[in-house]
């Protein structure tokens, strides 16, 4: 019974070592100009119906003055699938999400994107552990989304700031150097 238990973790590990390991080598990875807005509404097309269905509602406000970031699109789309993903499993009866993508006030030449949710938020003694690989509090997890996530964002010399509140919700901020005329 155990060693067969053992076995199978092992194997997962071992998988999920595998996967982390062909996303790292595919990490220098043709950047383009990546437009944030474009990235949230493509993102948008494919979680919309299932949140709407579990009863969350998006609400965006995006800045259509934004400009252009160096990157892979279809990381930043995986960084902010896993992120909503999060949140609706945050918010079992239901809630809001809001997606904001603006200047970032106070840093010259870097743009944000902003996801806030109103779920059951993260405790003050998980929240510096969020990143960590392999650390989860769902009893299913594996706790590696986050710490691609973050992986992905520091591969596009971005930063992200995490605000929670228990019972009131969660709040990432996601910073990134602009690309043309910016202080990169």
């Amino acid at each position: 019974g155990d060693l067969r238990t053992l076995h199978r973790n092992t194997q997962r590990v071992a998988r999920i070592a595998q996967s982390l390991l062909s996303f790292a080598r595919q990490s220098p990875t043709e950047r383009t100009s990546v437009d944030l807005n474009h990235v949230v509404e493509q993102t948008l097309l494919l979680v919309e119906k299932p949140m709407t269905t579990d009863g969350i509602r998006i609400t965006t406000a995006l800045d259509r003055t934004l400009p252009a970031v160096s990157g892979d699109p279809g990381a930043l789309q995986q960084v902010l699938l896993n992120l909503l993903t999060n949140a609706h499993d945050a918010m079992e009866g239901g809630g809001e999400i809001r997606i904001e993508t603006g200047p970032s006030p106070g840093r010259p030449g870097w743009l944000r994107l902003i996801i806030t949710d109103t779920g059951f938020g993260i405790s003050p003694e998980h929240l510096p552990k969020i990143f960590d690989p392999f650390f989860t509090t769902k009893p299913d997890g594996t706790g590696l989304g986050l710490s691609v996530s973050y992986g992905i964002i520091q591969d596009h010399r971005g930063t992200v700031d995490v605000q929670s509140e228990l019972g009131k919700g969660t709040t990432f901020i996601l910073s990134f150097p602009a690309l043309e005329g910016g202080a990169v």
